[in-house]
């Protein structure tokens, strides 16, 4: 069987967005409406001016999120991503101890901190994003439904999205309550048996508690959770990219510029990549995938090793993606020069000169060059490679896997 192949590269520091706590701390509401979509960029343009004008918002709120093995990585990484740009000190709590966990789709992550540390301290929310095989480890941990059945009568703020939802039918939490979850998911019969189940809807929020089916609704839950916490209130692209194109049947290789030593990113995720460039470059990928912010474009526009390959990659006619700042990587080894692209919006002037800039579109195709803005347009640019490395009916297979719109993914 051939198996497609993709090279996911990053540095070793990424930082790959805007960061919502520097936009409250310099009293600026100046957020890319190309990040959200017009309702969501309302709330969170609404969300800076309370935050602002409201010295008891300014209060730092906490969360725990729970998961184990065979976890989704691309729940993992929206929640955590989103919940830290907008202030919230969120802990990430291994069910069974602080080891990297290996998710659904082979990215490692490592805890902060094991849940029976995590379980000495209070948080204002507990989030569960949990997939099938991540969901029975929840169910059968005691030490996980005491503290759930606490934190519920304490009248704390709970959330699951995905299978999550079923831990806490396992564990007798919240019944009665309103929810929703994976259509898929094991023990959903037991799940309608005791809470009021709803179809068809991104989030279902019933007084302390929220719940969501799936990936494609991660950023909708991420962002009602920031909302129900800071009262108005890139990790995203390494794992949103890394999920998706394996969920295709993408063989994706995760490469660090220097080693292959856990990686810190911008929101504090530890993420350990599978090689380094100084090996991977030695072998011939399907697509070479950048997804960098702004420093760790810098890092890597000035790594020769890296410079060369993808010089050689694209020459050969083989597919170069990049989103966010990415873009400043290919322009700084002038590969495709003269090509249509697009980036995050803050770099069009160092691109311009080179490129033909494209403005209005959230994903641009020119030939074997493939380019997107950001965190929020990850998705779909995912979806695009999927399509163009696995096929459209794959790609499509996968949307409806993770919950999006036929008519909105493979655009």
């Amino acid at each position: 069987m051939n198996i497609s192949r993709s090279l996911l590269h990053f540095p070793r520091y990424c930082n790959w967005s805007v960061n919502l706590t520097q936009i409250f701390k310099n009293n600026s509401l100046q957020i890319p409406r190309h990040f959200l979509r017009a309702d969501r960029y309302q709330l969170v343009t609404e969300l800076c001016d309370i935050k602002r004008h409201v010295p008891e918002i300014n209060k730092e709120k906490t969360a725990l999120l729970v998961f184990a093995d065979d976890a989704e990585e691309i729940l993992v990484a929206t929640v955590t991503d989103i919940l830290r740009r907008s202030g919230v000190k969120l802990t990430l709590a291994g069910l069974c101890d602080d080891e990297p966990v290996r998710c659904s789709r082979d990215v490692l992550i490592k805890p902060d901190t094991s849940l029976e540390e995590a379980k000495k301290k209070k948080y204002d929310a507990v989030i569960l994003p949990a997939g099938l095989e991540c969901s029975r480890a929840m169910c059968q941990s005691v030490s996980l439904g005491q503290y759930l059945d606490q934190h519920e009568k304490e009248g704390r703020f709970l959330a699951a999205i995905g299978c999550g939802p079923i831990v806490l039918a396992a564990h007798g939490i919240a019944m009665t309550k309103c929810v929703t979850a994976y259509p898929r998911c094991e023990g959903l019969e037991n799940l309608k048996r005791f809470y009021k189940y709803v179809d068809d809807t991104p989030w279902m929020e019933d007084v302390q508690l929220l719940t969501s089916p799936g990936p494609g609704t991660a950023i909708d839950f991420s962002l009602k959770i920031s909302e129900a916490l800071v009262e108005g209130s890139g990790e995203i692209l390494i794992a949103v990219i890394s999920d998706i194109l394996r969920r295709a049947g993408i063989e994706v290789s995760v490469c660090g510029l220097c080693d292959s030593e856990p990686t810190k990113c911008s929101k504090d995720v530890v993420i350990k990549p599978e090689t380094s460039i100084y090996r991977a470059h030695k072998y011939k990928y399907d697509v070479v995938i950048i997804p960098g912010g702004l420093e760790g474009a810098k890092t890597m526009a000035k790594n020769q090793t890296l410079g060369k390959y993808l010089k050689q990659h694209y020459k050969e006619g083989r597919l170069l993606a990049a989103i966010c700042c990415g873009p400043l990587v290919l322009a700084a080894n002038q590969i495709a020069a003269g090509c249509r692209l697009t980036s995050y919006p803050a770099r069009k002037p160092d691109l311009e000169k080179i490129y033909k800039y494209v403005d209005d579109e959230i994903i641009v195709q020119d030939g074997k060059l493939l380019t997107s803005r950001g965190p929020g347009t990850a998705m779909k640019f995912a979806l695009k490679i999927s399509e163009i490395v696995a096929g459209n009916v794959k790609a499509r297979e996968v949307a409806k896997e993770i919950l999006m719109n036929d008519d909105t993914c493979c655009k």
